[in-house]
C-alpha cells in the first residue's frame, strides 16, 4: 500500500495476556486507525522500543524542512498490514554521471513495528530521468544509521539531522567515482556477457536478464534521455562502457522496487560492490567479458517490465 495514510496511525504496547495471566516477558503492539478499530498486529519482547511510522517520518521530513532542501514528495510505501514502512524522498541536483544523464539524492527510511525491520536511514543516488535507484559505494558511510529497537532508539533519532549531512557528502563522493564508469569501454558483445555474469551473481531469473537485456539494448527502454534516443548509442556496433550496463540493472531493480524494495536493495548492495570494484581496478571488469557456458541455475522471477 502506498501513500501518508498508510502511516497515519497509532500502534502501542500493551501487556500479553493468556488465559487472564500476563506474559512477563512479551508484549502486544496494538495498531488504531483514527475513529477504527484496535487489533493486534505482532508480539515483541518487553525490551521491544516502539516507533511509529508517523514519528519516524515526521522527525526526518522536520530535518529535511530545517535544511530548506526541496526533496520533493515521499514516496511511502508499506507492506504486512502496514507493519514495515519504506518512505523514500528525492533532491534534484546539478551532479551527473555523462552528458544528459542527471543523478539525485535519495534519502530512505525504513521501519517497523512488529520487529522485523531496523530502523534505518540511508542515502543513495537516483538517476532523475528514469528514476533508478542506485546504492551508495561507501557501504560504511552509507548504512548511517541503523538501530534495533530497544529503548534508546528514541535518543538515537535525535541525531537524525547529523545523519543527513554526512549522507549527502557521501553522495558527492559517490559521483566522483560513477563519473569513472563510462571510461571503462565494451563493444555490445561483450557488454550482454557481462550483463550474464552479472545476473549469474545476483540470481536472475532467465525472465529478469530478458528484462536487464531490455534496458541495455533499446534505445526507447527508458534507461536514455530524450536528447540521446534516435542518435545510434544502441546499435549493436556501437561502443558501450560499464555505465550502461549499471544503468540497465538499476533499471530492472527500479521494476523490483514496485512490490519488493528490500530485494531491490539487498541486490543494489552487491550490484555497487561490484562495480565498486571494476573502478578500483578495471580488470575485475573485463574478467567478466568470458563467457560462462554452465547451465544457469533456476531463479524465482522478480518482475518483468510491462
Amino acid at each position: 500500500a502506498r501513500g501518508y495514510d498508510q502511516i497515519d496511525f497509532e500502534a502501542s504496547k500493551v501487556d500479553f495476556e493468556y488465559k487472564g495471566t500476563v506474559n512477563p516477558n512479551s508484549s502486544l503492539i496494538i495498531k488504531k486507525h483514527k475513529d477504527g478499530p484496535e487489533y493486534p498486529i505482532a508480539q515483541v519482547g518487553n525490551s521491544y522500543g516502539l516507533v511509529n511510522h508517523r514519528d519516524a517520518f515526521k522527525t526526518v521530513q522536520d530535518a529535511i524542512n530545517a535544511k530548506g532542501l526541496d526533496f520533493g514528495k515521499a514516496n511511502i510505501l508499506t507492506w504486512e498490514n502496514g507493519a514495515i514502512m519504506d518512505t523514500r524522498w528525492t533532491i534534484k541536483t546539478d551532479q551527473k554521471v555523462s552528458v544528459g544523464d542527471p543523478v539525485g539524492f535519495e534519502l530512505i527510511l525504513q521501519n517497523s513495528i512488529n520487529g522485523r525491520k531496523r530502523f534505518t536511514l540511508k542515502g543513495g543516488l537516483k538517476m532523475l530521468i528514469c528514476s533508478n535507484g542506485m546504492t551508495s559505494f561507501d557501504k560504511k558511510s552509507a548504512l548511517s544509521i541503523e538501530f534495533k529497537h530497544r529503548e534508546s532508539i528514541h535518543e538515537h533519532i535525535q541525531n537524525i539531522n547529523l545523519q543527513i549531512d554526512s549522507l549527502l557528502n557521501v553522495f558527492h563522493a559517490d559521483i566522483q567515482k560513477l563519473q569513472l564508469l563510462p571510461q571503462l569501454e565494451v563493444s555490445q558483445q561483450h557488454g550482454l556477457i557481462i550483463i550474464d555474469n552479472i545476473a549469474r551473481t545476483i540470481k536472475l531469473s532467465k525472465e529478469d536478464l530478458a528484462n536487464v537485456n531490455g534496458y541495455f539494448t533499446n534505445p526507447d527502454s527508458g534507461i536514455l534521455d530524450s536528447d540521446a534516443k534516435g542518435k545510434g548509442l544502441r546499435g549493436g556496433g556501437q561502443t558501450r562502457n560499464a555505465w550502461d550496463i549499471y544503468n540497465s540493472l538499476t533499471a530492472h531493480l527500479r521494476d523490483v522496487e514496485k512490490t519488493n524494495p528490500s530485494l531491490a536493495d539487498s541486490k543494489r548492495d552487491t550490484i555497487a560492490d561490484m562495480f565498486g570494484s571494476f573502478i578500483e581496478d578495471s580488470e575485475n571488469f573485463k574478467r567478466l567479458m568470458i563467457p560462462d557456458d554452465r547451465p544457469r541455475r533456476r531463479a524465482k522471477v522478480e518482475t518483468v517490465a510491462n
